[in-house]
């Protein structure tokens, strides 16, 4: 071995100074500093606060759902678990109500007729107000102005009355399936389309109906998503327009006017009424609004990944 080879091998190695914690955000290293790590558990725990505060009402109700009838009566506490022994006497009284099923085969008719007759309104309306007519103005002035004033109920009531909707489902479908938020949302995403997309449409022979069903109703999928969902929660939980226009129809009743009907029956007062006590119907109540959530809890989930593009157009940089 020659004499340069040894003095490069006993040549030390400079080693580079080690670099301190850090963290990799895309592509770049960020210091993770004392404050941001006290500002991320200030933060976590109030969103983990908030959330046991949220479901704690929920969580309650569904234990409350599957206790023992007397233990429930004389429990006043918050329940974590069924209190008493675990029964499924409530849910076996509710579904052995022939109202309750009534209510609830009437309810999706009235979400599912709503729901596509709203969207399809919203997406004309949102259509309409996107193009550049001699009226789209003044049309929409008009729907601005119907945000900030309304007839009110008794107007409201004879228009219906008028109309010849009074007991008929009409009266719950077509009042409340859209409104003009929904319509000016609409027409915000329909303007962020480019006109180029619709000249290319207009060359390969596309009318109005195909213009918006194949291109605009694609491109702004999220806010017509957004407003399906609105017309889903607020169908299902609509009580009072139906406690209005369909006094004597009951079987046309939705679930949640049937539970409130329920719910006046098997209040505490009437049961203790009645001798003997039942003690098992005072889980009907919790049980009531249990069968009437979970549905909505079911669907939410689906339609989550849309929430955040309720004012994003159908094109994105």
């Amino acid at each position: 071995m020659t004499e340069s080879n040894e003095q490069v091998l006993n040549t030390p190695v400079e080693t580079e100074p080690a670099i301190p914690k850090a963290k990799k955000i895309h592509g770049m290293v960020e210091k993770v500093s004392v404050g941001r790590i006290i500002f991320l558990i200030i933060a976590i725990g109030l969103l983990v606060f908030t959330a046991f505060i949220c479901i704690l009402p929920l969580w309650h109700v569904i234990m409350a759902s599957f206790s023992d009838g007397f233990s429930l009566y004389t429990s006043d506490s918050i329940l974590f678990i069924p209190v008493g022994k675990v029964s499924f006497e409530g849910y076996k009284l509710v579904f052995a109500l022939p109202e309750v099923w009534k209510g609830y085969a009437m309810t999706i008719f009235y979400v599912v007729a709503s729901t596509l007759l709203g969207v399809f309104l919203t997406l004309c309306g949102g259509y309409y107000l996107s193009r550049k007519t001699l009226w789209t103005k003044f049309v929409g002035i008009f729907i601005i102005i119907t945000m900030m004033f309304s007839g009110g109920l008794v107007p409201t009531y004879m228009v219906i009355r008028s109309l010849g909707m009074i007991n008929t489902p009409f009266a719950i479908i077509i009042p409340g399936c859209t409104n003009a938020i929904y319509i000016m949302m609409a027409a915000t995403a329909f303007r962020a389309v480019p006109a180029s997309i619709e000249e290319a449409a207009r060359l390969d022979g596309c009318g109005h109906w195909r213009m918006m069903f194949k291109i605009y109703f694609p491109m702004a999928k999220g806010i017509m998503m957004v407003v399906a969902m609105n017309c889903v929660v607020m169908q299902w939980n609509s009580w009072f327009a139906a406690s209005i226009y369909l006094p004597t129809e009951r079987d046309l009743w939705p679930l949640q006017l049937v539970m409130k009907d329920l719910m006046a029956q098997y209040s505490e007062a009437n049961i203790l009424q009645k001798l003997p006590i039942n003690f098992d119907q005072f889980n009907i109540q919790y049980v009531l609004i249990v069968i009437s959530t979970i549905p909505l809890l079911i669907a939410c989930p689906f339609f989550q990944r849309y929430f955040g593009n309720a004012t994003i157009g159908g094109v994105k940089e």
